[in-house]
């Protein structure tokens, strides 16, 4: 039988992680570990015959996400504009509503081109609050060159 084990939220003891170059070359992409990229003076040799090293790393740090803790009695003795920093305020005032179904066509274009679709949906309507088009397709093209911005 099998012994019901609490839930615990464990933390990561290592990293492996590679890392994307695309030759400047033949635009062949090579894959480079961690400790690769780490290592000074690293050569990486394409097909192409090309030669390059890559901009030297020092260390990577994982950031976990913390849980805000505002229980009932901490507010009560807090006053009114120390309540309002534990509520999270929307990063966008919104002024103008965006249709819904060019939300969603326009949301499963941005989720094909990889793009989660929280992060889709940000995007549009912050577009939209500038650009207020009906063109999906426009939409998209301007939600992503506002992230080059």
């Amino acid at each position: 039988m099998l012994k019901k084990i609490k839930n615990k939220n464990l933390k990561p003891i290592d990293i492996d992680g590679h890392l994307q170059y695309r030759c400047p070359n033949c635009a062949l992409d090579h894959w480079l570990s961690f400790k690769e990229a780490r290592t000074k003076g690293f050569i990486c040799v394409c097909d192409c015959g090309m030669t390059f090293t890559v901009k030297r790393l020092i260390d990577c740090k994982l950031i976990f996400k913390h849980k805000k803790q505002c229980s009932q009695t901490n507010k009560i003795q807090q006053n009114k504009s120390q309540i309002n920093n534990c509520v999270p305020q929307p990063s966008v005032v919104n002024t103008v509503e965006i249709p819904v179904d060019l939300l969603e066509k326009s949301t499963r274009i941005l989720v094909g081109l990889g793009f989660t679709k929280s992060e889709a949906k940000t995007m549009l309507t912050e577009a939209y609050s500038v650009f207020q088009t009906s063109d999906s397709s426009l939409l998209v093209k301007k939600a992503i060159a506002k992230l080059e911005n």
